[in-house]
């Protein structure tokens, strides 16, 4: 390639905004007076050997700092970590945020029995954003989730415990 070519193509790529969802340092402990106040930056599916089934993950710039498990370790994210969120049930509503990339506070407040010894997490939600709907191949949007299904982008093989996710 000719030096001007390349000279041009540096100056163009040095312009372009970076794409992609960055890589977690760890995943958010839920627990009461542990809040994740910050703003999404992308999300990922990931496929859970234990259920058969695929997970969402949303990918958080922290706000102010949390406590995180880096495997199965805890521990303190500053401000401006990045941080996954595992979707359960009652936070598939953030899903709707991942496009406009939020900024969202998502507090513990309590837990409230379901029955047949089991609890369910209560949550004090809120977000700043454009809603929409969730992203297509997400386990929000209906898919995929048994195996076999296309577009697990991250597993255990690639260093993510899924015992730390707390689903």
């Amino acid at each position: 390639m000719a030096k001007e070519k390349q000279d041009d193509l540096e100056a163009l790529v040095g312009g372009l905004d970076k794409i992609g969802t960055p890589d977690i340092e760890g995943f958010w402990v839920c627990e009461i007076g542990n809040p994740l106040v910050g703003r999404i930056r992308g999300w990922f599916s990931i496929f859970d050997r234990k259920t058969d089934r695929y997970r969402d993950v949303i990918v958080v710039e922290t706000a102010r700092e949390c406590r995180v498990t880096v495997n199965k370790e805890p521990r303190l994210a500053p401000k401006g970590s990045i941080v996954g969120l595992g979707v359960r049930y009652k936070l598939r509503d953030l899903m709707g945020y991942v496009d406009s990339e939020a900024a969202i506070s998502v507090n513990p407040t309590g837990k409230k029995d379901i029955g047949g010894g089991q609890s369910m997490w209560i949550f004090d939600m809120r977000a700043k954003g454009t809603k929409g709907p969730p992203p297509v191949g997400s386990a929000a949007a209906g898919g995929p989730e048994r195996s076999g299904a296309p577009g697990d982008s991250r597993s255990e093989s690639e260093g993510i415990d899924l015992d730390d996710i707390p689903f």
